[in-house]
């Protein structure tokens, strides 16, 4: 496995960001796989674990400024965002407890949750 140095790391994290931004002004979505393809290494098992961390950058600066989470427009082949998505707002206290729907279930207040982020972003970025 090859390594990055860190000025690359930036510029990918730079592009990345870029798309997300675009997506966000045009209220559209971005798929996981898209976004792989930014990262140009052969390793995918490496591209991932760095997508991953990138996002996750993203997502912290979003938190300092109070922005909703630019990375609601990244979804996977389900058509919702990865798990690590909802991982970092629950980690980070973005939803709220009155979002929840159901406390048996999961699932319905993530996607009303991920639906309201969405929305927030777009009219952000509008």
């Amino acid at each position: 496995m090859s390594m990055i140095n860190p000025r690359a790391a930036e510029d990918f994290r730079s592009r990345v960001r870029n798309r997300l931004v675009e997506a966000a002004k045009t209220g559209t979505l971005v798929q996981h796989s898209e976004l792989m393809a930014l990262l140009e290494w052969p390793d995918t098992i490496y591209r991932t674990a760095c997508l991953a961390l990138i996002l996750d950058s993203i997502n912290t600066g979003e938190l300092c400024d109070e922005s909703p989470m630019l990375t609601a427009v990244v979804v996977n082949s389900t058509g919702m965002p990865a798990k690590a998505f909802f991982e970092f707002a629950d980690k980070h206290q973005r939803v709220r407890k009155a979002d929840k729907l159901d406390p048996e279930s999961k699932a319905p207040y993530w996607k009303l949750f991920w639906k309201r982020e969405l929305e927030r972003v777009y009219e952000a970025w509008a």
